[in-house]
C-alpha cells in the first residue's frame, strides 16, 4: 500500500507483512484518536521513534520477570525484572544489569545477613553461589538505620550460601541487625562512597620514645610492641620511624628496621632498612627509616615494627618524640 489510511477489522491470518512501494520517513504509524503518532517506522533512515517530543512522552515499558533469575539470553535482549528492581541487557551470550548514573546497582531480590565480626573486618552472607557478583574492590552501600559504605575484600561460596568480607574503613560497622536497602558498584566513586583514604586506612602511631636496653647483636626486638593488624585484602603498607643507637667508646654505628610478621625475625626483606656510618665516638646516632610495598593478604595479620644492631650498643631506640613512629595500611582497592 502507499502513504494512506488503513483500516483493519477481523482476523489477521500470520504472518502478515506491510511493505511500501517507496521507502519513508513515515513509511508505518501507529496513532492515537488525535492522529499524534504514537510509533514510527522510518525506512528511509533505518529508525524506529516512539512518538514525538512532548512534556508527556511515549513510554517504551520492557517486558517484566517478576521471578528471580534471568530468562533464557537472546543477543541484544532486554527486560526490567521487578523483583531484583534491575534493567537487565543480554549481550555476548550474557546477561548483565544495566548501572545507572549513581553507579549503585539494587540486590533488593537478595537476602543479606549478618555473619560476624573481627573489626574491621565484617562479614554477611548471601544464598546462592554469588562468588562471580560480590568480589574484592567492589563497594557496598547498605542501610542498618542509616546508610553504610563498605569495600569487598573476599568472598567464598560454601554450600548453601556465600560469604563476602567487607571492610567498612573508619566510619562504617556492620552490626548484627537486619540489613535493608543493599546495593554494590563495581565503580571507584558511586554515588555518596566517601573517598577520602584517611578513611580507609588502619594505622599504628607512637610519639613516645621507646627503648631496648643492651640489645644483643644480631637480635630483632620489637621495640615499645610497634605493631598493627591488618586486615585482609589489598593495601599499601608503609612504615616511618627515626631510630637511635646509643653507644659508648669507638664504635661504628649499624642498625636496621624491618616490617615482620613476627616480633623477634625478618620476614620480607623488602621491608627492612640498614644504616651504617663510619666509626665514631659520640654517644649516639639516629637516623629516619622507611619502607613501602603492596600487600595482598588472605586472612587478618599482624606486622611488627622490628630493630636491631650488629654493632655494639648500650640501647636501641625507636625515638617517637624526635618524629612520629607510624606503622599504616592504607586500602589499594581506592
Amino acid at each position: 500500500f502507499k502513504e494512506s489510511g488503513l483500516t483493519i477489522n477481523g482476523v489477521i491470518n500470520s504472518p502478515t507483512v506491510f511493505k511500501n512501494t517507496n521507502d519513508s520517513p513515515t513509511a508505518f504509524q501507529v496513532q492515537n484518536a488525535a492522529g499524534t503518532s504514537l510509533f514510527t517506522v522510518d525506512t528511509t533512515n533505518l529508525t524506529i521513534t516512539l512518538g514525538p517530543a512532548s512534556a508527556t512522552p511515549t513510554i517504551l515499558v520492557l517486558g517484566n520477570k517478576n521471578t528471580s533469575g534471568d530468562p533464557s539470553c537472546a543477543e541484544g535482549g532486554i527486560y526490567y525484572n521487578s523483583i531484583s528492581k534491575q534493567v537487565r541487557v543480554c549481550a555476548n551470550s550474557a546477561w548483565d544489569t544495566y548501572v545507572n548514573s549513581s553507579g549503585w546497582v539494587s540486590s533488593a531480590d537478595e537476602t543479606w545477613t549478618y555473619a560476624s565480626a573481627d573489626a574491621p573486618p565484617f562479614t554477611f552472607t548471601v544464598p546462592g553461589d554469588l562468588t562471580g557478583k560480590y568480589y574484592p574492590g567492589q563497594r557496598i552501600k547498605l542501610t542498618q538505620t542509616t546508610p553504610k559504605y563498605f569495600i569487598i575484600t573476599a568472598s567464598s561460596y560454601s554450600s548453601p550460601n556465600t560469604t563476602v568480607t567487607v571492610y567498612g574503613g573508619t566510619d562504617y560497622t556492620l552490626a548484627n541487625a537486619t540489613i535493608s536497602a543493599n546495593y554494590y558498584s563495581g565503580i571507584k566513586a558511586p554515588a555518596g562512597f566517601p573517598l577520602n583514604p584517611t578513611k580507609w586506612t588502619v594505622e599504628f602511631i607512637d610519639t613516645a620514645s621507646q627503648t631496648q636496653a643492651s640489645p644483643v647483636s644480631g637480635t630483632w626486638y620489637n621495640i615499645g610492641t610497634s605493631t598493627l593488624a591488618i586486615p585482609i585484602g589489598v593495601w599499601r603498607v608503609s612504615y616511618s620511624v627515626v631510630m637511635e643507637q646509643d653507644i659508648s667508646g669507638a664504635v661504628t654505628p649499624d642498625f636496621f628496621t624491618t616490617l615482620s610478621t613476627a616480633n623477634n625475625s625478618e620476614s620480607d626483606l623488602s621491608m627492612s632498612y640498614r644504616y651504617s656510618a663510619g666509626t665514631t665516638t659520640t654517644t649516639w646516632v639516629e637516623t629516619p627509616m622507611s619502607r613501602e610495598r603492596i600487600l595482598t593478604l588472605a586472612a587478618k595479620t599482624s606486622y611488627y615494627l622490628n630493630g636491631k644492631v650488629l654493632s655494639a650498643s648500650t640501647g636501641i631506640l625507636f625515638r617517637g618524640d624526635n618524629g612520629t613512629t607510624i606503622i599504616r595500611a592504607v586500602s589499594a582497592y581506592l
